[in-house]
C-alpha cells in the first residue's frame, strides 16, 4: 500500500503536470519525487506516468491510482479534521454552513456568545444554501449547518428547530410607496410594486401566497412578471437594489437596521407581516455520531440568538445589532 506521502507526491505530480513545479510545491527535489513514482511503477508493475508535449501526466493506470489517492487523501484529511474537532471546544476549526436568509439574522451574535466563553474557539463560514444543505453535511464539507427549514428530512442528519420571525418590507425612505400608503399596505397591494426576496424553500413561501395571486390577477405577461419579484442570494446585492432602484426588499429586518435607524431605509407598514407567527429555521449536522464539542456549543448559543429574535413581541427584532460606536461631531451627540 502507498504511503500517504506518496499518495501526495502523484496528485501534486497531477495537478502541475511538470515534475519541478510538483517538487516544488511539495519541498522536495526532482530526484526525491521521480524516486516515488519509480518506486510506486516497480510495485505496481506499470508505467504511472508519460510526457505528452512538455507536460507529464497519468497514463491509464496512472489515472486509477490517483483518483484512489484524491479519495484516500480527502478521506484522511476528514478524519483529521473530525479528530481534532472531537478533543474540546477549542480544537481544531469548525467548518460552518450558513444561509444567509437565516443567518445574516443571528449568527453573528451566536459565533459572538460561543467565542467569549471559550476564547480559544474558532470558526470558518461557508455560503451553503438550503437546497445545497444535505450534500454539503454529507460530503463533509461543512461540520454543522444553519439556515432556513425545508421540512423534509434526510435520514443521516439530525436538526435543531426554531422559531424565525417574519420578514419586514424595506425600501428607500423615499419610496413613493410610503406616502402612498401610510397607513399600512397588504401583501396583496405590494404586488404593484418591484418586490426582491431570496431564495427560500415551500415553508418560507406560504405565508406569501397573496402576492403570487395578485400577480396572477394583475394579468402580467410572463416576461413582465418575472421583472415583478427578483430573487438574489446575496444580502449585500439586496442592499445595494435598494439604495439604487425604487424596489421593496421581503428581508430580515437586521439587514437594514443601521440604516433604517440613520432614516436612509424604512419600513413598510405591511399587514400580514405584523404577525406573531413564526417561519421555521433549522440546524443540521450529520447524525453518524455526536456533534464535536465545538459544534454542540454553538448549537447552544444559536439557541440564545433565536430566543433573543423572538422574544421581542410587536418588535421581535428590537436591537439586535449594537450600534457602532461613532465619533460625535461638536456639539452633536453621538449616536
Amino acid at each position: 500500500m502507498a504511503s500517504e506521502n506518496q499518495l501526495r507526491h502523484i496528485v501534486t505530480l497531477t495537478d502541475l503536470a511538470s515534475y519541478r513545479q510538483a517538487a516544488e510545491a511539495l519541498g522536495l527535489t526532482h530526484s526525491a519525487l521521480s524516486q516515488t513514482v519509480s518506486r510506486l511503477e516497480a510495485r505496481y508493475g506499470v508505467k504511472l506516468f508519460e510526457r505528452v508535449g512538455r507536460r507529464t501526466v497519468p497514463t491509464a493506470y496512472g489515472a486509477v491510482l490517483v483518483e484512489a489517492a484524491r479519495q484516500s487523501l480527502e478521506a484522511m484529511s476528514a478524519a483529521n479534521h473530525e479528530i481534532e474537532l472531537m478533543q474540546s471546544v477549542e480544537s481544531g476549526r469548525l467548518c460552518i454552513g450558513a444561509d444567509p436568509a437565516v443567518s445574516q439574522a443571528m449568527l453573528g451574535t451566536a459565533l459572538t456568545l460561543a467565542a467569549r466563553a471559550h476564547p480559544g474557539f474558532t470558526f470558518v463560514v461557508k455560503t451553503v444554501s438550503w437546497r445545497q444543505r444535505n450534500q454539503a453535511l454529507l460530503d463533509h464539507e461543512v461540520d454543522i449547518w444553519l439556515g432556513p427549514d425545508e421540512q423534509a428530512d434526510h435520514p443521516d442528519l439530525a436538526f435543531d428547530r426554531h422559531p424565525f420571525p417574519y420578514p419586514v418590507a424595506l425600501c428607500k425612505a423615499n419610496h413613493p410607496a410610503l406616502e402612498r400608503h401610510r397607513n399600512g399596505l397588504s401583501l396583496k397591494e405590494l404586488a404593484a410594486y418591484r418586490v426582491i426576496g431570496m431564495d427560500l424553500p415551500k415553508s418560507f413561501h406560504a405565508p406569501f401566497q397573496p402576492v403570487a395571486k395578485a400577480f396572477d390577477a394583475l394579468d402580467l405577461s410572463p416576461s413582465a412578471s418575472k421583472t415583478q419579484y427578483v430573487v438574489a442570494q446575496d444580502p449585500h446585492l439586496i442592499l445595494s437594489l435598494l439604495f439604487m432602484e425604487e424596489v421593496i426588499a421581503l428581508v430580515p429586518a437586521t439587514l437594514g437596521s443601521y440604516f433604517v435607524r440613520d432614516g436612509e431605509l424604512a419600513i413598510l407598514p405591511v399587514k400580514e407581516l405584523k404577525s406573531s407567527k413564526h417561519l421555521p429555521a433549522c440546524v443540521a449536522w450529520r447524525e453518524e455520531r455526536s456533534p464535536a464539542p465545538a459544534a454542540q456549543v454553538l448549537r447552544g448559543t444559536i439557541a440564545e440568538a433565536f430566543k433573543g429574535l423572538t422574544a421581542g413581541g410587536t418588535d421581535p427584532w428590537g436591537d439586535v445589532f449594537p450600534r457602532p460606536s461613532r465619533v460625535a461631531a461638536p456639539g452633536r451627540p453621538g449616536i
